[in-house]
């Protein structure tokens, strides 16, 4: 996070486009991904490690960091509008990467346990 916040800073004189914001998220991506991933990792070692060489289990992980990735964009969209109306505090970007992936993980939970009882398929 010191690296965005350092890129804040060295754009306070600058005019910040929709560009900008949208690179901003593409740098924050890697650490949402290592995040994500990490959570799966962990979770499948614990609850579930007879399933890691499973096919359906893995097309439901890719599935659904497919997803998450295409709903990650959605933080890069509302952040430029945000921006936009007058939003312009690195706060409205921190705050709505740490909602999102705090939401992100509370998916991997509830899809993990959904395949656990059989209710995913």
């Amino acid at each position: 996070m010191l690296e965005l916040t350092q890129y804040y800073q060295t754009q306070e004189n600058k005019t910040i486009t929709a560009k900008d914001i949208f690179l901003r998220w593409e740098k924050l991506r890697i650490y949402y991904n290592l995040i994500i991933t990490s959570v799966v990792i962990l979770l499948t070692y614990h609850s579930l490690p007879e399933y890691i060489k499973d096919a359906q289990f893995l097309w439901i992980c890719v599935r659904g960091f497919l997803i998450a990735n295409i709903c990650f964009t959605i933080g890069a969209a509302v952040n430029a509008y945000i921006h936009y109306m007058g939003g312009r505090h690195i706060g409205i970007t921190i705050t709505l990467f740490v909602i999102g992936t705090g939401l992100s993980v509370l998916m991997v939970f509830s899809r993990i346990d959904a395949f656990m009882y059989g209710e995913l398929n």
